[in-house]
């Protein structure tokens, strides 16, 4: 008779029927064959259902033997979360307290301000904080200067901090010591990518591709890469970009330079030897260093910048969005600490934002026609 009503019974009435015969909780007459639910499974893992909440969401205030149990148990018994409604309790925490989770914005800068002050670095902490108080976190700057990785852990588990966002992590010998088991974290932007972690970043290869094509339509047809090779060192994006876009026109020979240590008169000696019609570049001193060898902007020579920002006005170029890069992986450590993910990752995901053409005073709407062959010629 059970077996025949256990597909129509409520669970509550077969777990009477059942409990003189097994008294199990977990018994197969008991466990219904659709839509367990969180204060079935709490039941059968004698828990409350807050635990069984937490520890479904890999949640560390729930010890670990406990959440193994729990989440071993459900995944016994099939149990599927509805998202629909996941959504909703995250929404109505939030709406409850100001914030569920702290998060830290790891500064590893020389300078403490570095991310408030300087204008190609604030708009990434400025989008995080924005789309942070959207989803109701808190954002703690925390300086990571002089400490080592164990102290930084205890500093943040004392603020109450399980959320971490790490903007250019250089120190790679440094953050493999640190305990990522403890906590959530996204990359913003990049140097080094040997960190496994998620990374939101510039597409720094379709930006590229996206100034190459503004200056060919504009004209130019002569550009000239000219970098610091910090800028390039990790993945070769820009280089890499570059010299592809060139090699599908059969140009086999562009014009790729590094920047280190220029002066006006070695810039003066490259430009008359070789001849571009604009320099694409990531140095705010470029504008400076070709008027000083005597080339008139964009009379003779155009200029590009790679990273707008407020501190090169006027320029043209690509605006990263960098404010946008810092919603999009705030938007990303909010999902990691809904679903309780902690520690690196083995499969890490990156996203790519692209940037947008701004065009400025430093290039001109139709390249002159004589750019390539003699109007950049300095005799200085």
């Amino acid at each position: 008779m059970i077996a025949a009503l256990k597909d129509f019974m409520p669970a509550r009435i077969l777990l009477i029927c059942s409990r003189g015969k097994e008294n199990k909780l977990d018994s197969p007459i008991f466990m219904p064959k659709k839509n367990l639910t969180v204060r079935l499974l709490a039941e059968l893992c004698g828990v409350s259902k807050s635990t069984v909440g937490m520890a479904l969401r890999n949640d560390p205030r729930v010890a670990a033997k406990t959440r193994a149990r729990i989440q071993a148990c459900a995944a016994k018994h099939g149990y599927k979360g509805d998202p629909r409604v996941c959504h909703l309790m995250s929404l109505l925490k939030r709406g409850r307290r100001k914030a569920v989770w702290n998060i830290a914005w790891l500064n590893s800068a020389k300078s403490k301000h570095a991310w408030t002050s300087l204008p190609w670095l604030s708009g990434y902490l400025k989008g995080s904080r924005r789309r942070a108080e959207e989803l109701g976190y808190d954002i703690d700057q925390v300086w990571i200067r002089d400490q080592t990785p164990a102290q930084l852990a205890k500093v943040l588990k004392a603020r109450g901090i399980h959320g971490l966002l790490i903007p250019f992590p250089e120190q790679t010998e440094y953050w493999s010591r640190f305990p990522w088991d403890e906590f959530s974290a996204v990359v913003v932007d990049e140097y080094d990518v040997r960190l496994s972690l998620p990374h939101v970043i510039s597409d720094r290869h379709s930006n590229m591709r996206i100034v190459l094509d503004e200056l060919e339509k504009a004209g130019y047809r002569r550009p000239a890469l000219w970098l610091q090779d910090r800028v390039d060192e990790i993945r070769d994006t820009y280089s890499s970009a570059f010299l592809g876009w060139h090699h599908k026109r059969g140009r086999h020979h562009p014009l790729l330079w590094s920047f280190e240590q220029q002066d006006p008169a070695t810039m003066r000696r490259q430009i008359n030897s070789r001849r571009p019609d604009v320099i694409i570049c990531c140095h705010n001193g470029t504008l400076n260093l070709l008027q000083q060898a005597g080339f008139s902007v964009p009379g003779s020579l155009a200029v590009v910048h790679l990273n707008l920002a407020a501190d090169v006005p006027g320029w043209s170029g690509i605006d990263q969005r960098h404010e946008r890069i810092g919603v999009t992986v705030l938007d990303a450590l909010n999902t990691l600490l809904i679903k309780g993910e902690t520690g690196l990752h083995q499969n890490p995901q990156t996203i790519l934002i692209p940037g947008v053409w701004k065009t400025g005073r430093t290039t001109s709407a139709q390249a002159p026609l004589s750019a390539a062959k003699s109007s950049t010629t300095c005799s200085k």
